[in-house]
């Protein structure tokens, strides 16, 4: 029988010791085989990414917009991504007349339900046979819808035409880096590859910068996803609570500008990548139709609508109170320029321009911010957009 008081001798330790060492080197090894199937399993379930994909195909999230905040959207919103990468129903052998819509957030339509988007409802309205893809994103640029079209217009069935609602982005930028904006764009040494992460969530293996372990399922389609969930929102959350916010930061401008800067560096470079983007429909064989960007501000904004704003701020504004602001008068006239300077282009290249801004007036009726839609906004657009399709 044992002795409890008696010290351990040197080999009872060290055995210990050992079996301890074995013990936690089983666990890790246990651990790392677990991940490793794991990484397999969602690897054999995931789409093959020998392409480029604007979104994650099979992507799936449900948002409950709150009515107070987002004026116009009722119910709950889901957002789906098909095998194609983008915001469609599957495509089908009878889809003859295939439509992409490319742009940033006004085109992706985020809280707006699947079937509410101003692409679907496009797509009801031109019938049977009509496949309408969504491929916007939130904040995207012209240079980066131009990185998108040269990889996915080749990839695609042969499309009919291709939408194109662009611009309020350009504008975006330009006001928020001030001195910062290059207007090199696309131009500047090395700026397509990086602006393919910008451009598409999924691509080839090979092209894929993030490395290990961003680029592994495991981290995609599990950790990525929790890790959103429990840091604090700085985008879109589900409830859209991240609005109140971004709301806030504006009321608490630290100064307002109502001066615009020289507008005509970015506008070119928005030319250039907008005639860019019209050669390449052009080589695809598709129609170009480009579209203007309505928006709710204008000269005289009713107290009502002031309080709707949040975009329009310098610098990191969505994250950082006490940013400078444009005024809401000075954001309208920006956006005009680049509404005129597509009207132009539009024209002298001979490819067809909607003035969907001179169609969809500044009221509450269509907007439930500066320049997103609500339901009857998206109804309003797919309607114009039909029009001239048929």
């Amino acid at each position: 029988m044992s002795d409890p008081d008696r010290p351990t001798s040197h080999a009872g330790r060290t055995g210990r010791r050992g079996r301890l060492l074995r013990a936690a080197a089983a666990l890790a090894l246990s651990s790392a085989l677990a991940l490793l199937a794991a990484e397999l399993l969602l690897r054999a379930s995931a789409p093959p990414r020998d392409g480029f994909f604007v979104w994650t195909p099979g992507l799936e999230r449900t948002f409950h917009p709150d009515p107070a905040r987002m004026p116009g959207i009722e119910g709950h919103s889901t957002f789906r991504i098909g095998s194609h990468g983008l915001r469609a129903r599957e495509l089908t052998p009878s889809d003859e007349r295939r439509v992409l819509a490319v742009g940033g957030s006004t085109t992706e339509c985020l809280y707006l339900d699947q079937g509410e988007t101003w692409p679907a409802l496009l797509e009801e309205r031109l019938g049977p046979g009509a496949w309408v893809a969504n491929a916007g994103v939130s904040g995207r640029l012209t240079r980066d819808h131009v990185v998108q079209m040269e990889h996915l217009l080749p990839a695609l069935p042969p499309l009919e035409g291709v939408v194109m609602l662009v611009g309020v982005n350009d504008l975006m930028l330009v006001l928020g880096k001030g001195d910062a904006y290059d207007p090199r764009g696309l131009d500047a040494p090395g700026a397509r590859e990086r602006t393919l992460p910008r451009a598409f969530e999924v691509l080839p293996r090979e092209l894929d910068p993030v490395g290990f372990p961003r680029s592994t399922e495991l981290w995609r389609r599990v950790l990525a996803p929790l890790k959103a969930r429990l840091s604090p929102p700085q985008a879109q959350d589900d409830a859209a609570e991240i609005y109140t916010t971004w709301r806030r930061h504006r009321r608490e401008a630290s100064r307002w500008i109502d001066e615009l800067p020289d507008l005509a560096p970015a506008l070119d470079e928005y030319e250039r990548n907008v005639r860019a983007m019209a050669s390449l429909c052009r080589e695809a064989g598709a129609r170009a139709l480009f579209v203007t960007q309505p928006c709710l501000w204008s000269a005289d904004p009713t107290p009502e609508q002031e309080a709707l704003f949040w975009m329009g701020g310098v610098g990191d504004y969505q994250k950082t109170p006490g940013a400078a602001y444009y005024t809401a008068p000075a954001l309208a006239r920006g956006l005009a320029a680049f509404n005129e300077r597509l009207r132009l282009v539009c024209a002298e290249l001979g490819v067809d321009c909607l003035d969907l801004a001179a169609l969809i007036p500044p009221d509450d009726a269509a907007f439930y911010d500066d320049v997103h839609f609500n339901e009857e906004g998206a109804r309003r657009v797919a309607s114009a957009i039909a029009d001239v399709l048929r």
